[in-house]
């Protein structure tokens, strides 16, 4: 009897902290996607002020109507705010899921001093299977409310970006404004500054969101490839959200629906792979076929990992005696997945460097030698070594889209795997902000893209330049 009182105190202090871990790893999703999307819209407007101090017209680029364009404060202020109220959200979800992993080790903990009247050797096993984290597990049933929560909050957030602003909220909300607000000596945002972002940059970014998301159905401006690039590498917030949204409706169902949730890390690369067949139809540049087959290279890799992963989840159901494994030995599919892998990186990166950013250019010179030229194009920024950085870094971390796009699998706990993947989605998300900046200026210089048709470029309207007047109502405060 003190044998077993003392192995069952020794599991039951241990594993609170095993419970709580799990449980922590089961309300990732909830906790990872809206951050991931606010870090991308903060990098965005640090994308937008370093566009403007090296002068390229962003605006003009994107084929912005005057007014719609979002100041590099607007981006920073809205990407903040957000983050700022889903952490206290988070923190809710966070208590519920401790309550639930302290349910689940006095379930456990009770289940195991009644095994333990019975013998002592059951105890044992008992506590070494908690130590080695097999029953410190929380079912995401447990967990329901949580999610129930995270996707009533993200509807709020996706409502009050979708919904308009009523036109006379600024009038209206100045008047409560106290008057010694408006002679203060610092510079305090009026109303209509706060309507961040504004209405007009709404309905810019929900219009290039649906002309993205009906490809091929319509012609290709440059903000609509732009935008779906950008979701592109918010593959793993996809994933996130959709498994959010099933497991709110808890049971079996959801729990096995949850686990096809990756599948979703397939569509945006579908569309971008869409968009430039399409571009292709319109012009017939044999460019696009390139850029087709990095992208068609990218989605076989991300189809294969995803073949990889199911195929392990098989194997282990198989090793207990449940389904038999239709997708084979997942080692097969693993050397074809770092064969997809390095072929789509070794792609992208190629036009990443060559065509996005303009960096390389290849010539041929008269003995029929081919050689690499380095910056050969007009150059915004004077730094060069800026340049060279920003390829290392590009390099470095161009599989970090795969890597967010497949869920980790063998060789990770359920925690190790969370906390990776919310890594490799972070940096993604830090690599497109930097790749944004000089897929821009490249155009701004070059015409890169063909979308329009002179290289001339307008210089950068100034904050004083814009007029709010013919805009719905918004100050040229607001705007870049």
């Amino acid at each position: 009897g003190e044998v077993a009182g003392g192995v069952l105190s020794g599991a039951g202090a241990d594993d609170f902290s095993g419970y709580g871990c799990d449980a922590m790893a089961a309300i990732a999703p909830a906790l990872r996607a809206p951050l991931l999307l606010c870090l991308h819209v903060v990098l965005y407007g640090a994308a937008v002020r370093a566009w403007a101090a090296t002068g390229v017209n962003s605006g003009f680029i994107f084929e912005a109507k005057r007014g719609t364009e979002l100041s590099p404060a607007g981006a920073v202020l809205a990407g903040s705010a957000a983050a700022c109220a889903w952490i206290i959200a988070a923190m809710f979800f966070v208590s519920r899921a401790l309550e639930a992993a302290a349910a689940a080790a006095a379930a456990d903990a009770s289940a195991a001093a009644f095994s333990s009247s019975t013998s002592v050797m059951t105890t044992i096993t008992t506590a070494a299977a908690a130590a080695g984290g097999g029953a410190a597990t929380v079912s995401t049933d447990d967990l329901v409310d949580v999610f129930r929560g995270a996707a009533g909050a993200l509807l709020l957030m996706l409502a009050l970006f979708v919904a308009p602003w009523p036109q006379h909220a600024p009038s209206a909300l100045s008047s409560l404004v106290p008057r010694w607000v408006h002679k203060a000596p610092l510079p305090l945002p009026r109303p209509a500054q706060c309507q961040l972002p504004p209405n007009s940059t709404r309905v810019f970014f929900l219009t290039a969101l649906a002309r993205g998301v009906s490809a091929p159905l319509y012609h290709v401006r440059m903000m609509d490839f732009f935008l779906m690039d950008q979701i592109t590498s918010q593959v793993a917030a996809m994933r996130d959200i959709l498994t959010i949204v099933i497991l709110a409706f808890g049971g079996t169902f959801a729990r096995q629906g949850a686990g096809y949730a990756p599948i979703v890390a397939l569509v945006p690369g579908w569309l971008r792979f869409l968009q430039v067949w399409r571009r292709y139809r319109d012009d017939g540049n044999p460019t696009h076929i390139t850029n087709a087959v990095k992208y068609g290279a990218g989605l076989v890799a991300v189809s294969i990992g995803l073949c990889v992963r199911y195929a392990e989840a098989a194997q282990a159901a198989q090793r207990e005696g449940g389904a038999v494994n239709s997708l084979g030995s997942p080692r097969a599919w693993r050397h074809l997945y770092n064969i997809a892998t390095w072929l789509a990186v070794l792609l992208g990166c190629m036009w990443d460097f060559f065509m996005d950013w303009g960096v390389l250019s290849l010539h041929q010179s008269y003995n029929g030698w081919s050689s690499f030229q380095l910056l050969e194009r007009r150059l915004m920024i004077k730094h060069h070594w800026k340049y060279y950085a920003a390829m290392g870094v590009n390099a470095a971390l161009r599989n970090t889209w795969i890597l967010s796009s497949v869920p980790l699998g063998r060789g990770y706990t359920r925690v190790h795997a969370e906390v990776w993947m919310t890594v490799y989605a972070s940096l993604e998300v830090i690599r497109r902000a930097m790749w944004s900046y000089f897929r821009v200026e490249n155009e701004h210089t070059t015409n890169c893209g063909r979308f329009r048709a002179t290289l001339e470029v307008p210089l950068p309207f100034h904050t004083d330049e814009l007029s709010g007047a013919d805009d719905e109502g918004n100050s040229g405060d607001e705007l870049e």
